[in-house]
């Protein structure tokens, strides 16, 4: 009789057991598919800016080329983070429209070739900055990064 009370006790616990195993291991594979996901993305997505320079006293313009296979849809434009600022004091600068104040940054899609609003690989974007006092002589810092994390960084003079 003992026997057979420590034998359902046995299964009982190694079913628990197994039962936690595969709940567990069943998370485990969907991280991985997440995962897979966002590296996948980031392998297709790569951005080169191409040259960076003083518009006006207080503006920049930035020319940023999607050199990856990867289409960016223009909705995540704008959750893209960029600073600038003199080289060893930069700052975020947050993207807006032309109603906020400065510091503040915006962009067009300068040869859409397609036409559909979207950043397609191969095409560039040109990025104005509108920083909130006047430009002094020195080396500026723009960085700019795309919603995944995919970035590229940019030093000039004026």
């Amino acid at each position: 009789m003992a026997e057979t009370i420590i034998v359902i006790a046995t299964i009982i616990a190694a079913s628990f057991a197994t039962t936690a195993i595969v709940m567990n291991l069943d998370g485990l594979v969907n991280t991985f598919r997440v995962n897979e996901r966002n590296i996948k993305d980031k392998i297709q997505t790569q951005i080169t800016i191409v040259f960076a320079t003083i518009n006006t006293n207080d503006t920049v313009k930035v020319w940023i080329k999607n050199t990856g296979i990867k289409e960016i849809h223009e909705d995540l434009i704008p959750k893209s983070d960029l600073f600038f600022g003199p080289k060893g004091n930069f700052k975020r600068i947050p993207y807006e429209t032309s109603t906020a104040s400065p510091p503040r940054w915006n962009y067009t899609i300068v040869n859409d070739v397609d036409g559909d609003g979207n950043w397609d690989p191969g095409e560039t974007i040109e990025v104005t900055i509108i920083w909130d006092t006047a430009l002094d002589l020195g080396e500026y810092y723009v960085k700019f990064v795309l919603y995944n994390g995919v970035d590229d960084d940019y030093t000039f003079s004026i």
